[in-house]
């Protein structure tokens, strides 16, 4: 693919996907300001999304496949670039999702009965906590997006996925730790 249609695909994936993020974040604050919902059932209600995005993803079996047309050029390209690592990327990325709709559906029982109460959520606080996951996502993108396209043989993304995949782990635990920081000073000094 030459450089300028590889380029304007790359700005319109970037732009799809912050779009989505935006209109997700307008959905999560209408969704939960506009209806009384019990923690059980927002669970519940992620678990299931997350389910039914992991069985699609399942039943195309690496098909590239996808209903927003970038999408789709974007998997084509990379699946060609990538050779094997992508299909590990995929199947990786398929059981996390399954794993984290399983956890989210665990949570949805957990909560039924005595502790269930309706959310009741901290706008400020959400919209930020938003903000820094779509920093991150973008960041997380910018660097995929650098070592695909620069790249030039399939051998060199031998161990990409999991390597990626560990480096996403120490910086979830680090920025859960910076979350839980905040979210405690946050509570001791604005409550």
């Amino acid at each position: 693919m030459d450089k300028k249609r590889l380029r304007k695909m790359r700005i319109k994936q970037v732009s799809v996907i912050n779009t989505l993020i935006i209109v997700f974040i307008i959905i999560f604050f209408t969704f939960v300001g506009g209806l009384e919902i019990t923690q059980s059932q927002f669970f519940l209600i992620l678990g299931i999304i997350i389910l039914a995005q992991t069985l699609v993803r399942w039943f195309k079996r690496k098909s590239t496949k996808s209903i927003i047309p970038v999408f789709e050029q974007v998997a084509t390209y990379e699946k060609q670039k990538m050779g094997k690592e992508w299909k590990k990327q995929y199947n990786t990325g398929t059981i996390s999702n399954l794993f984290l709709s399983g956890i989210f559906l665990l949570q949805a029982y957990l909560f039924t009965g005595v502790n269930d109460r309706g959310i009741h959520i901290d706008k400020g606080f959400m919209l930020v906590t938003f903000l820094i996951s779509a920093v991150i996502i973008n960041v997380a993108l910018y660097f995929h997006i650098r070592k695909v396209d620069q790249s030039h043989t399939a051998s060199e993304f031998k161990g990409y996925t999991l390597k990626s995949y560990l480096i996403g782990a120490a910086g979830g635990v680090a920025l859960t730790f910076i979350f839980f920081t905040g979210l405690i000073f946050y509570v001791l000094t604005f409550r």
